[in-house]
């Protein structure tokens, strides 16, 4: 990875990839955080059991899982409840 301003202990973390017990790659930006939302409400329509499932701990279908992309302002609060309420009435 380019980072110029980073010591070797962090270039060396930023090259590491994906933890292997990591449940899903997480991809920074817009498109990746569209695109996590797009298929948890409307390719999988995990959105449906979202009250049951969202304490889960383990796999990448449990909860949403949207929660860095919010963090880090990917995607906004705004997208995802307009997307599950588009979701709730046509379903």
């Amino acid at each position: 990875a380019d980072l110029p301003f980073a010591n070797e202990e962090e270039r060396s973390v930023a090259g590491a990839g994906a933890h292997p017990d990591g449940v899903l790659p997480f991809e920074g930006g817009e498109s990746a955080a569209l695109a996590r939302v797009r298929y948890y409400v409307w390719e999988s329509e995990k959105i449906a059991t979202y009250f049951e499932t969202r304490n889960g701990m383990l796999g990448g279908d449990y909860s949403s899982k949207l929660a860095p992309w919010l963090a880090h302002g990917c995607v906004s609060p705004r997208t995802v409840v307009a997307e599950v309420r588009k979701f709730e009435s046509q379903r």
